[in-house]
């Protein structure tokens, strides 16, 4: 079946000596895998592999086969033309890092259009910020909606935050719950919308905990979820 579509890169991996294989998050399809031959020896084709660059937004034809996992495109055009994602470098290892999370998030093979545009407005807002170094944080936490985890949210004054069960609460009588200013960080940004976030000041090391918090809930609540290796470089241009 010969398909159209727009897509969001979020993975790639190399393939042989010349070839490339790249998930991405389609507007009608889901997650899907592509093999795209030559993409590392054809600096002149149509699957250049600078059009695979992390959260590029693509409008591709491709031919789908519902049994076969590994799908093949036939034509691809750049649908946005960012003018910093991938150009500065905060943004771009941003970028990298929220493809690796995402492309560990996203694996239905089904659509959903909601989540697809949520994510595409998200990246052309970021891409028009001057600097925004919470935005992976929010995408992240904005996004548990769709994925069926977020947290329950009850008393604002509950200070101690259960992983498991995902709820905030007053007591730890176990001592097993994730607790300090961490917990007061993290339900503030789940009420948190991109336009009023410019405003917000954390130091490297609190940002830093909020993120292994977020990485901690996912590993607890999505199947699967891998933690990503990219979080070392983002660390870094952070700290």
């Amino acid at each position: 079946m010969l398909i159209s579509t727009h897509a969001i890169v979020l993975t790639k991996i190399k393939y042989r000596d010349n070839d490339l294989i790249v998930k991405c998050f389609t507007e009608s399809y889901g997650a899907r895998s592509y093999l795209i031959r030559g993409a590392l020896k054809n600096r002149k084709g149509p699957f250049r592999a600078a059009y695979f660059q992390p959260l590029s937004i693509i409008a591709i034809e491709a031919e789908h086969k519902e049994k076969r996992s590994l799908q093949y495109l036939r034509d691809l055009k750049i649908q946005s033309h960012f003018e910093s994602l991938h150009s500065d470098i905060e943004k771009a290892t941003v970028a990298l890092f929220l493809s690796e999370v995402l492309g560990s998030l996203i694996n239905e093979d089904s659509p959903d259009p909601q989540l697809y545009e949520i994510l595409s407005n998200a990246f052309h807002w970021f891409d028009h910020q001057g600097r925004c170094g919470y935005f992976h944080l929010l995408l992240l936490t904005k996004i548990m909606r769709y994925l069926g985890c977020t947290p329950e949210q009850n008393q604002p004054i509950n200070q101690y935050f259960d992983l498991k069960s995902g709820c905030f609460t007053d007591t730890d009588e176990e001592n097993k719950f994730v607790k300090g200013e961490v917990v007061s960080d993290f339900k503030f940004i789940l009420g948190m919308q991109f336009d009023n976030s410019g405003g917000w000041k954390l130091s490297a090391m609190r940002k830093q905990a909020l993120l292994q918090l977020i990485l901690d809930y996912f590993e607890q609540h999505v199947p699967g979820f891998r933690r990503p290796k990219s979080i070392t470089i983002l660390n870094q241009v952070f700290n």
